[in-house]
């Protein structure tokens, strides 16, 4: 079953300080992040909202066991809209992922 993502735009985008010529791994983030609620059987309420902090219960197993997974998708400005690259794709990827290491 498909969801409607719910996007909530940022009124403070950081993409004029940008330096394109010089982007550092781990130093540059997005305006924006994808955040999505797990509800013991199926993920709920898509949203995209501004990049800030999260809120995480001191007993998520990724504290404890290091359980996580990077996934990246990318995103490209299209026209007026955002284009999402083979998002499928990245979500069988995670779910493989999430399998082999027994998460939901």
């Amino acid at each position: 079953m498909a969801h409607e993502i719910k996007i909530n735009k940022t009124q403070n985008s950081r993409i004029l300080e940008l330096d394109q010529n010089n982007i550092g791994f781990g130093k540059i983030f997005t305006d924006h992040m994808f955040v999505c609620d797990f509800d013991g059987e199926s993920w709920t309420n898509p949203t995209i909202e501004p990049y800030g902090p999260m809120m995480l219960s001191p007993a998520t197993s990724a504290l404890h066991y290091g359980q996580a997974i990077f996934e990246g998708m990318k995103a490209f400005h299209y026209h007026n809209d955002v284009a999402l690259f083979r998002p499928k794709d990245n979500g069988k990827r995670l779910n493989i992922s999430a399998r082999r290491m027994v998460m939901p």
